[in-house]
């Protein structure tokens, strides 16, 4: 297995494609959002602190339909 993930960074005003693959993981889990995508936050986390990139407020309950 390969399990990948992809994504862009800001949400709005895209300056970055972030893409991960991690070649053969192991532990059990292969799903991207398991194993991809944490290493994907920690790459995008360092980008907002070094490009000063303001973060998104977090979504509400209301916001996703979860009244």
């Amino acid at each position: 297995y390969n399990s990948s993930f992809v994504g862009i960074l800001p949400s709005n005003e895209p300056q970055f494609i972030i893409y991960v693959v991690i070649e053969k993981p192991s532990g059990g889990r292969y799903y991207g959002s398991d194993v991809a995508g944490p290493v994907y936050r920690q790459i995008a986390l360092r980008l907002i602190d070094e490009f000063d990139i303001p973060r998104s407020p977090e979504p509400s309950d209301s916001s996703v339909g979860l009244e």
